[in-house]
């Protein structure tokens, strides 16, 4: 009798069943691979965003540098028996770590930075008024950090009309007047650094010890925001970001306000973004 060459029933399905398992294996492999390098990828993308505003923030800040002191000329000599007014040229905030004074309140959960800086740009000289702040989007439900820039011409008007006052103005007034916020195009740049900043905190360095008095270095008043002749020997930058590719997975999602950001105990933070959060962080050293 011959003998067939054909496979057998018990044959034909050992081999499929083999190659099931195999193409099973290739495919988890494939999907544990493309997963991996996807948030490899959305980990590089926030660290190129992030580092780019560092940068930014460190060319800034590491250019300030305390003015030189000269006496006022407008103040007049007190009467007898009236107090001495303050010198106007060491009491401007050349440093100022707050919020803008028409910041409003649901925004004050990032803080804020503030300095007269030389910088490149299109006026006469090089100091202009730099500040970085965190506004909300209301359409894509986060936070943007955002550097406005208002250029020397504008800056040394208004840094005029701080120190040529008769009555010298307080911190506020001169915030409002030096690192006014909306002006025209012409004068000031505001640009949006990167989406889906966070967290932005502002931290200084503790005051530096008094080699005459022997005191030890000691943390600057709680109250004290704005700094004119002693600047902090550096100033620590941290927030917190989420990449473009992260964030396309939460774009228009309604139910992300302020709150949600803030509170990693939520089940939308946990969700949809602990999986993408990274946390920056850097250190400036100031000109003394």
């Amino acid at each position: 009798m011959k003998r067939s060459n054909a496979f057998t029933l018990l044959e034909v399905m050992v081999a499929v069943s083999v190659t099931l398992v195999l193409v099973i294996l290739m495919l988890r492999i494939f999907t544990e691979g493309s997963t991996a390098w996807q948030r490899n990828d959305e980990k590089l993308d926030t660290f190129r965003e992030a580092r780019a505003a560092l940068q930014t923030m460190a060319r800034d800040f590491s250019a300030l540098s305390p003015l030189p002191r000269a006496e006022p000329t407008t103040t007049p000599a007190p009467g007898p028996g009236q107090p001495s007014q303050p010198n106007p040229l060491s009491d401007f905030p050349l440093l100022y770590i707050d919020h803008y004074p028409e910041t409003e309140d649901v925004d004050k959960v990032n803080q804020e930075i503030y300095g007269l800086i030389p910088t490149r740009n299109k006026g006469r000289s090089s100091l202009c008024a730099v500040g970085y702040y965190c506004v909300w989007d209301v359409n894509k439900h986060a936070f943007i950090l955002r550097r406005q820039c208002t250029e020397s011409n504008t800056t040394f008007n208004a840094l005029k009309a701080v120190l040529s006052t008769i009555r010298p103005m307080n911190t506020t007034q001169a915030v409002e007047t030096l690192f006014a916020r909306g002006l025209d195009p012409d004068v000031q740049s505001i640009d949006d650094l990167a989406t889906y900043i966070w967290d932005f905190q502002v931290k200084i360095a503790d005051k530096p010890a008094d080699p005459v008095t022997g005191t030890g270095a000691q943390p600057w008043p709680d109250t004290q925001k704005a700094f004119s002749r002693e600047l902090p020997l550096w100033v620590e930058i941290r927030f917190k970001a989420l990449g473009s590719n992260a964030a396309r997975k939460i774009e228009n999602q309604a139910l992300l306000n302020r709150d949600v950001w803030f509170d990693p105990t939520s089940d939308q933070y946990q969700k949809l973004i602990l999986p993408g959060e990274q946390e920056f962080v850097t250190r400036i050293k100031l000109c003394r």
